[in-house]
């Protein structure tokens, strides 16, 4: 009895002297790093331009009052529909009645050889977009053939289907153009033959009809004055007729190239629209930014390739924030931005293994949209990446994932 009672005891102590040694021995282990992870996965990446941008009418004209005189109050207001050649625009009642002097016949019938010039470039440049509309269409047809029996890339389709698209946007603002001329001309004579004219002398109104199909946009002289030759009275466009204009860094605008794909974004709808840029423009220009600090900044038109119906609220000057592809591809493997560092002139990344130990592995960078950045090689899908890792994780170090 008194043998099992020492065993007892000698086992009480060296139960306690196992768990004291125990606690010991852990309290000099490491302590787990505890870091943020991201798993490595594989999908689409789409690299960006992103700038504040904004809608204006495409083609806008100012009518301007071709003779001196009363103008009549402009009963016209901002967002009225007008018709081409039905339309009222203005009445003017010429003043001082009496027959023109040689000096102004001579410059009205200059006025009216300036326009008739711009009359025949206008109509040069209308043939011309015509042949080129012609020649896109006939070439957009030819890929489509070729592309339907894999004879060519899409990119080769896409740039035939860019490019006849742009040249019908060039034969409509070349055929507006026409009209406008046209009517200018006609303008100008009407204005020579109604003041020197017999119904000079009898003090008839001129009336100024609307030149093109649209929307008043601006009334510029609203109340009754008594106007010279050329003063601005009213600018007229149509707000179906939209396209976007952004602003951004010469060194993204080198970037960008004509047809890219655009996503339009925060202009007020549910969805996001979708455009294509139609130009870069080829002057920078300078800009203070709100640092105070001077950038070289261009202009990027868009065009829009969504139907009227899906932007019918839009209007001119409203504020758009498109989104410019430069670059995109379907399977890229991605991980956060933070998870890259660098080690000279190389990138890193910690990869955690299954015993929790991050271990440092090199890669090469690809394409970044300032989220996710694209791993050309070192990774594969399904690895686990600490994120941000502090200056406490080192190779071979122990961590711990965070909730």
């Amino acid at each position: 009895m008194q043998r099992i009672k020492q065993v007892r005891k000698w086992s009480l102590w060296l139960l306690g002297a196992a768990a004291v040694t125990v606690m010991v021995w852990l309290s000099f282990q490491p302590k787990p790093i505890a870091v943020d992870t991201a798993t490595v996965t594989k999908g689409r990446l789409v690299v960006t331009v992103n700038e504040d941008g904004r809608t204006r009418i495409k083609e806008r004209y100012i009518i301007s009052s071709p003779i001196g005189g009363r103008l009549s109050r402009i009963s016209l207001e901002a967002g009225d529909a007008i018709e081409a050649d039905t339309t009222l625009i203005a009445e003017v009642e010429p003043t001082n009645p009496i027959l023109l002097d040689a000096r102004t016949q001579k410059q009205a019938e200059a006025v009216i050889k300036v326009t008739k010039a711009a009359q025949e470039r206008a109509a040069a440049d209308l043939d011309r977009a015509k042949s080129a509309d012609t020649y896109a269409k006939n070439e957009w047809k030819r890929h489509q053939d070729l592309f339907a029996e894999a004879l060519i890339s899409k990119a080769q389709y896409q740039q035939a289907e860019f490019q006849g698209q742009t040249t019908s946007a060039e034969l409509k603002s070349a055929t507006m153009a026409m009209k406008i001329a046209a009517y200018e001309h006609e303008q100008a004579q009407a204005a020579l033959t109604h003041a020197s004219g017999p119904n000079q002398s009898s003090g008839e109104h001129f009336k100024i009809y609307a030149p093109i199909c649209g929307h008043a946009l601006r009334i510029l002289q609203e109340s009754s004055v008594v106007v010279t030759p050329g003063t601005p009275l009213i600018e007229l466009g149509d707000p179906a007729d939209l396209e976007v204009i952004v602003d951004v860094l010469s060194s993204d605008a080198v970037k960008i190239k004509a047809g890219a794909r655009v996503i339009l974004e925060h202009w007020g709808g549910n969805e996001p629209l979708n455009g294509t840029v139609s130009r870069v423009e080829p002057a920078a220009f300078t800009k203070i930014s709100a640092l105070g600090v001077e950038e070289q900044r261009g202009w990027v038109v868009i065009d829009f390739t969504n139907t009227i119906e899906k932007r019918a609220s839009l209007g001119d000057g409203f504020r758009i924030e498109p989104k410019i592809v430069i670059w995109e591809a379907p399977n890229v493997i991605r991980v956060p931005m933070g998870a890259l560092f660098r080690e000279g002139d190389a990138w890193t990344v910690f990869v955690l293994n299954a015993a929790n130990v991050a271990k440092r592995h090199l890669v090469e960078r690809g394409q970044s949209d300032g989220f996710e950045t694209g791993i050309i090689s070192g990774l594969a899908p399904g690895d686990t990446v600490i994120v941000h890792p502090s200056e406490h994780v080192k190779d071979e170090a122990f961590v711990k994932a965070r909730d």
